[in-house]
């Protein structure tokens, strides 16, 4: 069994503004005791020094690679991407964390971060799988062209200690580590900083990077683990997402055209037969902006879903029907994936109004 992130568009969405600039403003901090200054570290960014640390400020992955680029032309220590990890917490990345760190076990967390994984900033696509006695965590190839190697090396290592340091806060073990790692051999000036910093034995034979953890750790469970709090972030997440497909290219085409009636989606042919194209071209696009007809039609029904059960008296019957699901029993297993619990739970744990008749309340079940 195999997961992975969705692909993402080199065009647009790497150029887009959405991130705060935790990671930035720690690279100018680090810059400082090179005496690297700011300046230096943001030109050609369009990131004004003096606005980096406004609570407005948002940065696009496009301009944290060029700061990066124009740091390790400067200087080229390859103990920054495990001193950057380091301080990079999961409680840095705001709701994207709270969700992976309130996650009922292991599993919950690398599915999560596999399905919000666009709104933590990567720079690699990263998918996991379990073989054998074995999971295995793996990135693969950057999600926008990197022209500088030196610094695309930089930004590959970083992100593999973030994936150390982040099982480790979920687990709320710092001292846990990876079975093993397979890395590539451009990597291995790096090898001393991700020997400390993942604590494991590393070959460097493979051609992209994979760390090796215990089946069985999937069944662990975090150490904050709080399932209203999860509930919650999770629909936060959602929500973050449902505004990048709203805003971005064909998605956002598509998105509003569904979100318009779910309850009567039209299909990929008419979609298709709309702009002129073949279905296949469609299908085309959506995957160059990171995204497949199935994934918005269900991001639509999620939110649609999650406002109705939560804040309306509308029997869990009505509300299948209103979101596109002809048998209720289609929706509870479509809700229970979309949030862990059932939509009697969500309402119960959402502190809404009790259903319209006693019909509907026994109509409800797990």
């Amino acid at each position: 069994m195999s997961r992975g992130s969705e692909r993402m568009p080199f065009s647009s969405w790497v150029y887009d503004c959405n991130y705060v600039p935790v990671k930035m403003s720690l690279l100018c901090e680090l810059g400082r005791a090179y005496q690297i200054s700011e300046q230096e570290i943001l030109e050609g960014t369009g990131v004004q020094p003096e606005k980096l640390a406004s609570q407005f400020m948002r940065t696009s992955l496009a301009q944290f690679v060029r700061a990066y680029e124009n740091f390790v032309t400067r200087v080229d220590d390859v103990t920054v991407p495990a001193r950057m990890a380091a301080q990079l917490h999961l409680h840095t990345y705001g709701t994207y964390g709270y969700t992976l760190m309130s996650g009922p076990t292991i599993r919950d967390v690398v599915d999560n971060a596999l399905r919000y994984h666009r709104l933590a900033g990567p720079i690699y696509h990263t998918r996991w799988q379990e073989v054998g006695e074995e999971f295995i965590w793996q990135l693969t190839d950057p999600v926008m062209p990197l022209q500088n190697l030196q610094a695309a090396h930089h930004i590959l290592a970083m992100q593999i200690c973030f994936h150390a340091v982040h099982m480790r806060d979920a687990l709320g073990d710092q001292t846990y580590a990876p079975l093993r790692a397979r890395m590539p051999a451009a990597l291995r000036p790096f090898q001393t900083a991700l020997e400390t910093t993942l604590s494991c034995p590393i070959a460097f034979d493979a051609p992209s990077p994979a760390l090796f953890h215990a089946r069985t750790m999937l069944d662990r469970p975090t150490v904050f683990s709080h399932l209203l709090t999860n509930i919650e972030m999770r629909a936060q997440c959602d929500r973050q997402l449902a505004e990048h497909m709203a805003t971005t290219g064909i998605s956002h085409r598509i998105y509003n055209r569904v979100r318009a009636n779910p309850a009567m989606a039209p299909t990929m042919t008419l979609l298709a037969s709309e702009m002129n194209i073949s279905v296949r071209s469609l299908r085309r696009l959506l995957s160059e902006e990171g995204s497949t007809y199935e994934i918005i039609v269900d991001t639509v029904r999620n939110s649609l879903a999650r406002d109705l059960v939560a804040g309306t008296t509308m029997t869990i019957e009505a509300i299948s029907q209103r979101t596109g699901y002809n048998e209720a029993a289609n929706f509870r297993r479509a809700f229970r994936r979309w949030t862990g619990v059932s939509p009697k739970e969500f309402r119960a744990l959402n502190g809404s109004l009790r259903f319209d008749s006693p019909e509907s309340t026994r109509s409800e079940t797990d």
